[in-house]
Order: C-alpha cells, then structure tokens, then sequence
C-alpha cells in the first residue's frame, strides 16, 4: 500500500512538472500511544481510526509555489478532509516550523497524512533554526544559492505579521497585544482567493475577517462571500453564497463580494472572529459616530423650517459670544455664519437654523434677548413671521 502511494504521488508531481522527492514512513508505538490519550473516547468507534497520520508521507521540491501547486495536484487526485488543511508555510510556528499538511482519502479512500515543504524547510525542521544560520554562513562564504535568500524571507515570515499587526492598531498597545494573542495563537486555516492565492486566517474566521485581512476598504464594504466547497462525500464542487457571519473551511476557495452602499454596522462586532477585524470595525463606528453627531447639529428634523437671523450692530468685542451664548442657552443649534464689517464699524452678522414647531416660543424669548443686547440697532427674521 505505501509503495503504491508513493508511486502514484511520484508520477503524479512528474505529470506536474514539479521535481520532486516522495518519501514515507510509519509512526512508531510509542508516538502512536501519546497521541491516543488526547483522543476522545468514543464508545461505539476504535481509536485508532480517528488517528489519520498513522502512516504518512512527505514531498520535496525546490520552492513555496511548487509546495502549493503541488498541493493542488493532489487535492485533484484525491478528495482532502475537512479540517485537516494546514499552512505553516504562511504562519509558521513559533519555533520557525514550515510545511503544508493535508490529509486526504487516497488509494482504497484510506486516509492519509501528506506533508509538503521544500528542501530548506525539511533541513530547518529536521536540524533546527540553529542548522540555517549555520548553513547560511557556511554557504555564503562558497557563494550561496538564491534558495538561501528566500529561505531568509521565509524565516521571518512571522515578524514580518506582527509588524503589520502594529501598523494597523497604532492607537493602543493593549490593542495590538489582544489582537496578537487572539490571532497568532489560534489553530490556523487557509483558503483560496479566486486567483489561486493563499490566505491564512485563524480557525473560526468569517468572510468577514478574510476582507479586513487583504484591506481595510474591503472589509468596510463586504456585503457577503460566494465560495465554492466540497458538499458531500463524493467529493463534487459546489458554489453557494453565504453571509458575512459564515464560517469558513480550509481550502475553500472564497470570492468576496463587496457593495459601495454597505458599511460596518455595531452587528459587525458579533460577525468577526478576529481580533484585528473588529478593532477595525470599532474604529470605523467611532468615526462614523462622531460624524454623525456632527452632521446631526445641522441637519433639520421633519417639520422643521431653516431659518436666518440677520443682526445689524454696532461691532465690539464680545458681541458674537453675547449672541451664541443666547442662542445656546435656548437650545437652538446655529448651522452656519455669516458676517461683514461697514464703515464706522457696523457689523453684519447673519445666523442660519433650523427651527422645529415646537422652539418658536423659545425663539421669541430669544429675539428678545438679542434686541436687549448693548449696541444692537436691527433684527430680522427670514422667512418673515408676523408673530414675532
């Protein structure tokens, strides 16, 4: 059975075009024994059977876009199970790990793990970071091969995301520390853009979480997502569209749909799983918010008329505060302001509002205070209202 897979994924990565070595290997007694007491027991079922990398296999090739179109040949060739999709080429771990690891039903639709990374990555993995920096040196000084400087790139990968995390939450340190333990330390997923490009997102993240990932405007006017996905045991693609809240599957491949008209609304909060899109859905309500208080104060309410004050003075200091402060003081919000200065010192101060039914009586109190002010000498409404 081994040899036949190996066989098989040979001839498949050389129809591919894609260099490549294929190797297997089982896991030994002892690993098979710890990992059983992290399974769940499960009356009706063996053990055993839930354990999918039993025996495993792992493929080399030279670069990260022959480890991913490697990948596709494979998921082509064999139907991949849900949920067992991970990129550590995109997000690698901690401790500098890289691979692509899938599991899928291949020949007899057994299921078996497959791993694939590149030579650099196999040596990182089997030697430690240590064993890079140590190569590199040593083969810099004999005149490094290109691989080593994308090696270089791909080590520091994670720094890189964290830098990005900083830039896009500059407002508060505790935000930029949430978002990195709430996003980095989670099991991580991939899925496919329509273009065939790879995007990692933590486990649990929504159509909405994969837009604020690629760009701030996008994610400000997602209206939705059109992905296309494994819907049953046989293993055809199927299209549907789903809504923002929607949970997305490793190796998905997710077309965001987006609407001008659309704009994060408080819901929002509750639809993103991660912590960077929803500081940025908070951020855009603040500012939204703001604005709109804004743009309220001027802004008239049904049954309201706009109204203008011209005053005629004679100018001083203080007069604009005097006339303001009245007008603040009757609950009344000026929307705009107008004033020219004549000869001998006259001013001209003209005030638009909108006055609602219920404020005339507040605005004849009003006119009455501003025709007691010291020098005033004229006050006109427009439009003209005989009771006042």
């Amino acid at each position: 059975y081994i040899n036949d897979v190996c066989r098989t994924l040979r001839e498949e990565m050389k129809r591919a075009g894609i260099h490549a070595e294929v190797h297997a290997w089982q896991k030994h007694l002892a690993s098979i024994s710890r990992k059983l007491e992290y399974v769940p027991r499960q009356s009706n079922e063996n053990p055993l059977s839930q354990l999918h990398d039993l025996v495993s296999f792992r493929i080399l090739v030279d670069t990260d876009n022959e480890c991913y179109l490697a990948l596709g040949h494979i998921h082509a060739l064999w139907r991949p199970k849900d949920g067992r999709i991970k990129d550590f080429i995109a997000t690698p771990k901690l401790n500098g790990y890289q691979s692509l690891h899938t599991t899928v039903f291949c020949l007899h639709d057994c299921l078996a793990e497959i791993q694939i990374r590149t030579h650099d990555m196999q040596r990182t993995a089997t030697y430690g970071i240590a064993s890079f920096w140590y190569l590199k040196d040593r083969m810099g000084k004999e005149g490094s091969p290109n691989s080593w400087k994308l090696s270089y790139k791909e080590m520091v990968t994670w720094i890189e995301q964290l830098r990005q995390w900083q830039q896009e939450l500059p407002e508060s340190a505790d935000e930029f520390v949430e978002a990195f333990k709430g996003d980095v330390f989670q099991d991580q997923i991939f899925v496919f853009t329509p273009k065939g490009e790879v995007k990692d997102l933590p486990r649990g993240s929504t159509p909405l979480d994969m837009a604020y990932r690629i760009h701030t405007d996008l994610g400000d006017h997602c209206a939705g997502a059109r992905i296309i996905t494994n819907m049953d045991e046989s293993g055809c693609l199927v299209t549907r569209q789903v809504p923002l809240d929607y949970e997305l599957k490793g190796g998905e491949i997710v077309a965001l749909l987006t609407n001008p008209a659309v704009h994060p609304t408080r819901d929002w909060l509750h639809f993103a799983r991660t912590n960077a899109a929803r500081n940025k859905i908070r951020r855009y309500l603040k500012t939204y918010e703001r604005e709109s208080q804004q743009a309220d104060a001027s802004a008239p309410v049904p049954g309201c008329q706009t109204t203008t004050m011209t005053i005629h003075a004679q100018d001083r200091p203080g007069l604009f505060r005097d006339l303001t402060a009245i007008f603040a003081d009757g609950g009344i919000n000026i929307g705009s302001v107008s004033s020219t200065v004549q000869e001998r010192s006259r001013a001209i101060i003209s005030l638009s509002f909108h006055l609602p039914p219920s404020l005339k009586e507040t605005l004849r109190a009003l006119l009455h205070q501003i025709q007691a002010l010291h020098e005033i000498e004229h006050v006109a409404l427009e439009p003209h209202d005989d009771t006042f």
